[in-house]
């Protein structure tokens, strides 16, 4: 497995590790739970430590050894008939567009709105249906792991970034440290001091990043002032002890990326789970994703909720829009019988991310961006959310090959 003094990944997978090790000595010293789920631990000091335990082994088998191993998959990849430089330039272009569109059918339609009911919104079905063949948001994720260094990236990453933030959403600030602490280690810009003054910088801007995240949610969904909210905020930051807040915030920051917590209740609620699963009141893993709701749509009355939606309903006894993390783990002490059949799915959507990946063409960024979306995605639990990552390198694949085999195909759109 390469160190920390070779792959910038390594010292990611190191941090997690040490953010879940945080996260179980703070809930057993507080004797509270940490991120989605609340409450005390009561008698579930066992469980948290198995959780743990199966956190961490998680972490480093699909971060470490799998990754390792499914990169150095045999692929060929496709040759474009123009250059990097000129496809780069054609789908910068084109994003441009796309994410204009896309910001603008969400402030037209208020979906996409982190903490908004999308299924209650009341959008076009023919528009809608563009946006979810078209992941925008995922292709730009791509396009930055091919085109860092040029013009049109600037411009795109500009609007990906305010698109996300007016809908409420802060963790593509995440996304963009990781790429940005990737490249900058290879270019052998990241040293000891760099790095701890980088963490601190983190935890010191955290509390401001987060408040600003929900100020931009509550002006979608109520009739205060976005500028008057955030004026008051501030002013409180200046009155209020600053040291506190950002304890708070650093609590609130560990408790967002940890799922030790989540997995634990897993544990705890795995009987629950398995007669609800037993009587399809959730999708099956190999149903999460695009291609799961297509079949409910298709054969079944409503759309499955999948094992984060459920998991919240048990630990809230109430049915919110709500989910929970629950572990790449949580399937194995949900549905044990199945674990068989759950490694090899889960392997082929592996290989899968990475066979599209290389066919569109190796890159140390999108490898990068491909293990980013393991631990966001997969690690987590999140399984609907890989699928849907999975399909947008496909996408991206059928747009390289589309603007290849048509290099006449030309916007407007000034560019250098």
């Amino acid at each position: 497995m390469p160190t920390a003094q070779t792959n910038p990944r390594t010292i990611w997978l190191w941090g997690l590790v040490l953010i879940n090790t945080i996260a179980l000595i703070w809930m057993l010293v507080s004797g509270e739970f940490l991120g989605d789920v609340v409450g005390p631990i009561h008698g579930n000091v066992t469980n948290l430590i198995l959780a743990f335990f199966s956190v961490v082994i998680s972490y480093y088998v699909f971060l470490g050894p799998v990754f390792n191993f499914t990169s150095r998959i045999s692929v060929k990849a496709i040759k474009p008939r123009i250059s990097p430089v000129e496809l780069n330039k054609s789908i910068g272009r084109l994003l441009i567009l796309l994410q204009l569109g896309f910001w603008g059918f969400n402030y037209l339609y208020g979906v996409n709105i982190a903490g908004s009911r999308s299924s209650e919104a009341k959008a076009d079905f023919l528009v809608s249906i563009i946006w979810v063949i078209v992941p925008v948001d995922a292709l730009f994720l791509i396009y930055y792991s091919f085109a860092r260094d040029t013009v049109l990236w600037r411009y795109n990453l500009l609007i990906y970034i305010s698109s996300n933030l007016v809908r409420g959403w802060s963790g593509m600030l995440f996304l963009i440290l990781f790429m940005e602490f990737c490249r900058a280690f290879r270019l052998k810009k990241i040293t000891p001091l760099r790095l701890v003054l980088f963490l601190a910088i983190i935890i010191a801007a955290y509390p401001f990043i987060s408040n600003l995240k929900f100020l931009f949610r509550g002006s979608i969904s109520t009739d205060f002032v976005l500028l008057d909210a955030l004026a008051g905020y501030v002013n409180q930051l200046v009155v209020d002890d600053y040291f506190r807040i950002v304890v708070g915030a650093f609590q609130h920051l560990v408790g967002r990326i940890q799922i030790t917590s989540a997995v634990e209740e897993v544990i705890r609620n795995g009987a629950a789970l398995r007669a609800s699963l037993d009587s399809d009141a959730f999708a099956p893993f190999w149903l999460e994703g695009l291609h799961g709701i297509a079949y409910d749509r298709l054969f079944l009355p409503d759309v499955r909720p999948t094992l984060g939606f459920e998991l919240a309903y048990q630990i809230n006894s109430a049915k919110v829009r709500f989910n929970v993390n629950p572990g790449w783990v949580g399937w194995l002490y949900v549905a044990p019988y199945l674990i068989p059949v759950y490694c090899i799915y889960t392997m082929a959507l592996c290989f899968a991310s990475f066979w599209f990946a290389k066919k569109i063409g190796s890159h140390a960024m999108l490898f990068d961006l491909i293990w980013l979306s393991w631990f966001s995605f997969l690690v987590t639990g999140w399984l609907a959310t890989f699928v849907a990552f999975i399909y947008a390198l496909a996408v991206y694949l059928l747009l390289t090959i589309f603007l290849s085999y048509f290099k006449d195909f030309r916007f407007h759109l000034k560019s250098r």
